[in-house]
């Protein structure tokens, strides 16, 4: 199934917090994996899913992620792997693809 702007519902944009706005680009119970976009001002607290590893790729900007006890400076371009039911978040003033 192609997915693009033109097919998506009205919850494509939603603000996950105060901090984190997403664009929801591609999500399905059944494929186990979502595609979003994320702009994160700030910090979004610790979470965890239980359904399927992360990808995060940070597109612009920099910031710290959580990931378990460890955490990760990153800047533009740099991609980090959670792992599931592994706790994880982030900080800073970044855009993010979210896999």
């Amino acid at each position: 199934m192609k997915i693009n702007k033109r097919n998506l519902k009205s919850s494509f944009h939603r603000q996950a917090d105060e901090s984190l706005t997403v664009f929801d680009f591609f999500s399905d119970p059944l494929a186990k994996f979502s595609v979003v976009l994320g702009k994160l001002d700030g910090k979004h607290g610790k979470k965890m899913n239980e359904v399927s590893g992360r990808a995060y790729l940070v597109l612009k900007g920099s910031g710290t992620i959580h990931v378990g006890e460890e955490q990760t400076n990153v800047e533009e371009m740099d991609i980090v792997y959670i792992p599931e039911n592994t706790p994880h978040g982030i900080e800073g003033e970044m855009n993010l693809l979210i896999i």
